[in-house]
């Protein structure tokens, strides 16, 4: 009974730890899968973010950095208001081409700033100019202080952006800086022409409502999924209209975010990538923290690609799984097989106690000496010894020598 039990403790011990390494092995190479993911869209947001600063140094040196350009900026530092209105004018004429065509590149902002960090020009919006950004602006403060280029992403008092700023000098001396940048959907834009993934973006509403003027909070709209965010409303019809494999944009979304990890990663402001089931079919749903200029989480870039890559994991784990705790039960069993037969086999060999060795019996009486020099009757020796129990008989050739008259009368019948 002891044995059983030993034996069947065994079998689940086995089978226990056997599943809890299957399972840890199967969860370990799941979360490096989700975590290659993450790294994906993170690295191709710096890749892409830093590959337009690029275009943006070349458009500096040949379209904004020259004496005609900066002769104006250096003016306009020194002039009155009717005379910066006349320069702002001016400016604007001369470089309004450009900046069409750098539209046509996603390039959302041009804007120059003076030396005290007051807006000049906003090409996008030429009628808002003369408020003071030192507070809202870090990039530009940054830059007219230190007179170096600087970049990032940053929250503006209007939009938000991705900012390349660069200082401007005319005969010497600073005069202010430019700002050329990039809006989200043109970063997105080029992830989704490399990548099979939809992309979103969603700034954090308390930054917004912080720096943002009345003009600023009209271009937002309260992300449905998550109303501590915000989501651009340029570009916000076309990213609810995206379809991936089948299943629209935002049901996947708001599926994800009822995951209680999804909350836990925007409760910390933190980057991570989980599956998410929508109507049978599984995708993986990816965010990456934002951080601005000041190195402050703002904002998050999502991603959503279809995932057939668990599914298939899965059915790995379960068929060499299977294939594996076969293997391990077989030879579980043959050893239980052996085990028990060699027991068998050693009771067996307990229960019978062998006579060996050269026995010293008397050629006349037949008695056997033991040990101790005594000298028993066969019988007693043998029963001592062993496990044999003695029975008296008479064989044939015995029983003709001393019974031989009797047997002779028995067969004559007399």
């Amino acid at each position: 009974m002891r044995t059983k039990f030993i034996i069947i403790f065994i079998y689940l011990t086995t089978s226990v730890l056997f599943l809890y390494l299957i399972r840890t092995a199967y969860n370990n190479e799941l979360h490096t899968y989700l975590n290659s993911k993450t790294t994906d869209l993170e690295t191709a947001y710096e890749k892409i973010v830093q590959a337009y600063s690029v275009p943006a140094g070349l458009i500096f040196n040949l379209e904004i950095n020259k004496p005609e350009i900066l002769s104006l900026i250096a003016k306009a530092n020194k002039a009155d208001s009717l005379e910066k209105a006349d320069i702002r004018k001016k400016l604007y004429s001369t470089l309004r081409t450009s900046y069409e065509e750098m539209e046509r590149h996603k390039y959302r902002q041009v804007h120059f700033h003076l030396s005290d960090n007051t807006s000049f020009l906003r090409f996008h919006s030429p009628d808002r100019y003369g408020d003071d950004l030192s507070e809202v602006r870090s990039t530009v403060s940054h830059t007219n202080k230190y007179k170096e280029y600087s970049q990032g992403f940053e929250e503006g008092t209007v939009l938000s952006a991705f900012r390349y700023v660069f200082p401007l000098e005319y005969e010497g001396t600073h005069i202010g800086s430019v700002e050329l940048s990039v809006s989200y959907l043109g970063i997105i834009s080029i992830i989704e022409e490399n990548k099979d993934i939809a992309c979103s973006f969603m700034i954090s509403r308390e930054i917004v409502d912080r720096k943002s003027s009345a003009a600023g909070n009209e271009s937002y709209l309260t992300c449905n999924a998550n109303n501590n965010f915000y989501v651009e409303r340029e570009g916000h019809d076309k990213i609810i209209r995206k379809i991936i494999n089948g299943i629209e944009y935002p049901k996947i979304f708001r599926k994800f975010y009822e995951n209680p990890k999804a909350q836990e990663l925007f409760d910390s402001f933190s980057s991570g990538t989980l599956i998410t089931e929508v109507d049978d079919k599984n995708f993986t749903v990816t965010i990456i923290r934002i951080l601005n200029f000041d190195n402050e989480p703002v904002a998050y870039l999502t991603g959503i690609m279809k995932d057939e890559y668990r599914d298939k994991l899965i059915m790995s784990y379960f068929i060499y799984g299977s294939i594996r705790f076969a293997v391990i039960m077989l030879f579980l069993t043959l050893l239980t097989v052996t085990i028990l037969k060699n027991r068998e086999l050693n009771a067996a060999r307990e229960e019978i106690k062998v006579l060996d060795g050269l026995l010293p019996i008397c050629s006349f009486c037949k008695k056997i000496r033991d040990e101790e020099g005594h000298w028993d009757e066969v019988e007693s020796y043998i029963h001592n010894r062993s496990e044999a129990t003695m029975s008296h008989s008479v064989c044939p050739e015995c029983a003709e020598k001393h019974y031989g008259e009797f047997l002779k009368k028995t067969r004559n019948g007399s």
